[in-house]
């Protein structure tokens, strides 16, 4: 696997998935109904957050791409499967340590509180579909 592509491709992918993902289609809004924390994130703070969520979501797709490795899957659904389920282990992890803790003025506190699993369910769909592009990136980048 040739690394700089891949990077180059996840690059690609998060940049097209921000803009349509999150800003052309909402999806966080529609998802997390709570579009007032979403503007907070999204769009008050937008090189902050985007700046966290390049590297949040590089660190769960190189945990994915371990597990995809260390199973030797080639299956794109069982790859898309694992990248749900470490999504799901890791943002629902935060979602219950923010959750019951007491509410704080920190981001995530306020946003578990709020919108609880429903902040999961969005991670969840995001990562798949910047995987998903990311890899279509890649096969053709390697093609």
């Amino acid at each position: 696997m040739n690394h700089l592509k891949l990077f180059i491709s996840y690059i690609f992918s998060f940049c097209l998935c921000s803009l349509l993902v999150i800003y052309a289609l909402r999806l966080p809004c529609f998802v997390t109904q709570n579009t007032e924390l979403v503007q907070e994130y999204y769009y008050k703070n937008a090189f902050t957050y985007l700046s966290l969520d390049f590297v949040l979501i590089a660190v769960y797709l190189l945990i994915a791409s371990f597990f995809i490795w260390l199973l030797k899957t080639e299956s794109h659904a069982t790859q898309i499967v694992i990248v749900t389920l470490v999504t799901l282990i890791i943002s629902g992890s935060f979602c219950l340590y923010f959750y019951y803790k007491p509410q704080s003025r920190n981001f995530f506190s306020r946003w578990f509180h709020a919108v609880s699993w429903k902040g999961v369910l969005y991670d969840i769909l995001l990562l798949i579909i910047v995987y998903i592009v990311m890899m279509q990136f890649y096969t053709k980048l390697t093609n």
